[in-house]
């Protein structure tokens, strides 16, 4: 029964009742909410049939069940929810849903109010009665009619109760500031839905305030992908912004919006307008130029490959963090004439331990650098390095390897790194040393205010160049790294962890040496310091010297002072 079949000689009462009956309740929505509540329905169709998901893994959709619904605030997103759970609740007798929150908080203080107000109009039997337990069961919404429940969870102090055997219906408002909310979704509620094809889950929010949060960085993109291939329906996606809400006037959307700091506040544009918009407050390095996904590079953020510097200083950081926080590592080129810091690339990792990181570091280091390889095009050849190059009779080097990065030190090249740096394990950096060679220094940390402002600086300054395919953590942590609420430490996250990729740059900078020249000097003479030149090298070639006699003369009369 629709609304359109309804006899509307009867009482307004009578009306209502039958509506509730009948399981449609659609008539309780407001103008701009009818539009994405028809798509939604239409979706939930259509989805369960194998053509619709057969279009969805063609372009690599994954979450077939998942409606997304990006809106502002003063939309009425919850109150949509709400309305088309308790719909469900009543076309579905027996049924079991759950709407879970970012905070308990918001369950006796959102949830359950708005409930009771919008259908205090309901026969006694339809109306949603609260339960502080059910059985065995959490909080929730019991509809005594159909005889269906809707458990009522805040993921932050009952996330074990978001558990269950099975749901018929979820979903998640305020969801983009749920914490973990990707593993919750995967591991914790899709299972609940097995054999339940009808089963749908619903993520309503405003934009995340960390712009790589899972509800932005994995639930909207992938809702994405899925609306571009049902195109010219945009099925399980939606933007709402306040200016949508055809409730409000403009001089009351004006008026809000002066209330929480007007349009071009932080605050408003990302709550009100669901823009992508850092806090400057907020933010540990607000003065990163952050990627899009339209604007994937920024002077800041480039194409990965770019050319290196045949000579160069490169550094190796890292921050071991804590047993429940990953091991960041972060390698960087400087690049001496465009007096730029490249960093190219990066490990994450969680858990790990001291063989893993020494093999970690020496692979990303023969790689990036060639302190170890193979001569280009030739698989088969043995590792070299520059160990094994051409030297002169004294034992220094004359000449790097190719293609390797080396720089020009105390008469000879070296290989890189020139330093490795780390935060203050001194348990680890003497095993990695002892077991693996591999020799970091424990950086200075007298002051962790001053080496994080002068890492903000060189943003400002331009002087870091970060490659984004294969620097990634990096790229989200410095754009989405915040501040606790108490602005004592980074805020943890399950995707971030405590920002240890960017506070590995951090020390690693704080240790470059910026105004030290890599490169060999344009003539090095070979009389002043007792070198052999290599069996077939010219003398007058490999020294720079002039043909000129008279020149000749005159250099050997005066001797050449020692490059530095």
């Amino acid at each position: 029964m629709s609304a359109a079949s309804i006899d509307w000689e009867m009482s307004p009462e009578e009306r209502t009742a039958l509506l509730y009956r009948s399981g449609h309740l659609r008539w309780k929505l407001q103008d701009h909410q009818i539009g994405p509540y028809d798509a939604f329905r239409e979706w939930n169709i259509d989805r369960q049939t194998t053509h619709h998901v057969a279009k969805n893994r063609a372009v690599g959709g994954l979450f077939h069940n998942v409606w997304l619904d990006e809106s502002g605030r003063r939309v009425g997103k919850t109150a949509e929810t709400i309305i088309e759970g308790v719909e469900e609740m009543i076309q579905r007798p027996h049924s079991r849903g759950m709407i879970f929150t970012p905070h308990q908080k918001k369950i006796g203080g959102i949830i359950v109010p708005l409930a009771k107000a919008l259908f205090r109009d309901a026969p006694k039997d339809y109306r949603p009665v609260y339960r502080g337990t059910h059985g065995a069961d959490h909080e929730g919404l019991y509809l005594p009619a159909t005889d269906s429940w809707c458990k009522l969870v805040g993921v932050d102090m009952h996330p074990d109760a978001l558990r269950g055997e099975w749901l018929d219906w979820c979903a998640g408002t305020e969801a983009a500031f749920v914490r973990g909310l990707g593993s919750l979704v995967r591991e914790t509620i899709q299972p609940q839905f097995q054999h339940k094809p009808w089963g749908w889950l619903k993520l309503e929010s405003s934009t995340a305030k960390q712009p790589d949060h899972d509800f932005n960085a994995i639930f909207r993109e992938d809702a994405q992908v899925r609306a571009e291939a049902h195109r010219p329906k945009a099925w399980c996606y939606v933007k709402r912004t306040i200016e949508d809400n055809t409730a409000l006037t403009a001089d009351e959307i004006e008026v809000e919006l002066d209330k929480a700091g007007g349009r071009n506040h932080p605050g408003v544009r990302r709550e009100y307008f669901c823009e992508e918009v850092r806090d400057p407050e907020g933010t540990v390095i607000p003065e990163f130029d952050a990627p899009t996904r339209e604007r994937p590079y920024t002077r800041h953020v480039v194409a990965a490959g770019s050319p290196l510097p045949k000579y160069a200083r490169c550094y190796a950081g890292m921050d071991q963090g804590y047993s429940k926080d990953p091991l960041g590592l972060v390698f960087a080129v400087h690049d001496f004439e465009r007096n730029k810091l490249i960093f190219v690339a990066e490990h994450f990792e969680l858990n790990m331990g001291l063989h893993r990181v020494g093999e970690v570091v020496r692979d990303i280091e023969s790689r990036i650098w060639w302190t170890q390889h193979r001569q280009p095009g030739d698989k088969t050849a043995p590792l070299i390095d520059i160990r094994d190059v051409t030297r002169t009779a004294g034992g220094l080097v004359w000449a790097p390897p190719e293609p390797a990065i080396t720089y020009w030190h105390e008469e000879q090249f070296r290989p890189n790194p020139y330093k490795r740096v780390c935060d203050v394990d001194p348990r680890m950096v003497g095993d990695l040393a002892v077991h693996y060679a591999i020799n970091f220094e424990q950086t200075a940390k007298d002051d962790p205010e001053a080496a994080r402002n002068e890492f903000r600086l060189g943003f400002t300054q331009d002087r870091y160049e970060i490659w984004a395919e294969t620097c990634p953590n990096l790229v989200k942590q410095l754009r989405s790294g915040v501040w606790n609420e108490l602005r004592t430490d980074y805020e943890r996250s399950p995707t971030l962890g405590h920002l240890d990729v960017m506070q590995a740059a951090i020390y690693l900078t704080r240790n470059v040496m910026w105004k030290l020249n890599p490169h060999p000097p344009a003539i090095i003479d070979t009389a002043l310091h007792g070198y052999a030149l290599p069996v077939g090298v010219d003398r007058n070639t490999a020294t720079g010297r002039p043909s000129n006699s008279a020149q000749t003369r005159f250099r050997e009369s005066h001797a050449v002072r020692k490059w530095r």
